[in-house]
C-alpha cells in the first residue's frame, strides 16, 4: 500500500463528483491540477523552523478561552431564566 497515493488522489481528482441542474445550485468542488505550497517569509522565530509566534498563539487562545466563559456563562443565566419563568419555579 502506498500511503502518499491515498492523499495525492484528493487533489488531483475531486472527492465529490456531480452536475447542477440549476444556476443557483453550488457548484462542485473541482480537481487541482498543481497544487501550490505557499510559506511565508515573514515573522522567521528565533528558532528559525517556521513563523509561528507562540506567544501570541498563547494570548490569542487565552483571550478566546475568557470569551468562551463569558458567553456560557451568560447562555447558561438566560436558560435558567427561561427555566424558572416555564416552571414558575427555581432549579
Amino acid at each position: 500500500m502506498r500511503f502518499q497515493d491515498y492523499p495525492n488522489s484528493y487533489v488531483h481528482d475531486a472527492p465529490v463528483k456531480g452536475d447542477t441542474s440549476d444556476r443557483r445550485h453550488f457548484s462542485m468542488p473541482k480537481s487541482v491540477s498543481s497544487p501550490e505550497v505557499f510559506e511565508s517569509q515573514s515573522e522567521v522565530n528565533d528558532s528559525g523552523l517556521n513563523n509561528v509566534d507562540i506567544d501570541k498563539e498563547m494570548a490569542a487562545l487565552a483571550e478566546n478561552h475568557l470569551f468562551f466563559n463569558v458567553g456560557s456563562t451568560l447562555i447558561q443565566r438566560q436558560f435558567g431564566t427561561l427555566h424558572k419563568s416555564i416552571t414558575g419555579r427555581s432549579q
